[in-house]
């Protein structure tokens, strides 16, 4: 989803992707980390599932508008 406003906004695709696989690379090594800290399984299969899908549905709705 990144990639795609970035790209819209006028920057490289090369540019958009490298800077996006930076974040993730940030942001799944927090997620990683929690993951192992929390209290309760149930609830890091609930925040996974529940953010892939939700990330998964914004890409595909944002995808379809700017296409």
């Amino acid at each position: 989803m990144g990639i795609t406003v970035l790209v819209a906004l006028g920057v490289d695709f090369h540019e958009a992707e490298m800077g996006m696989l930076m974040l993730a690379f940030i942001l799944f090594l927090g997620l990683f980390l929690w993951a192992f800290s929390a209290g309760s399984l149930k609830w890091v299969w609930v925040m996974l599932v529940g953010g892939a899908g939700l990330m998964t549905g914004m890409a595909w709705l944002l995808q379809g508008v700017l296409i």
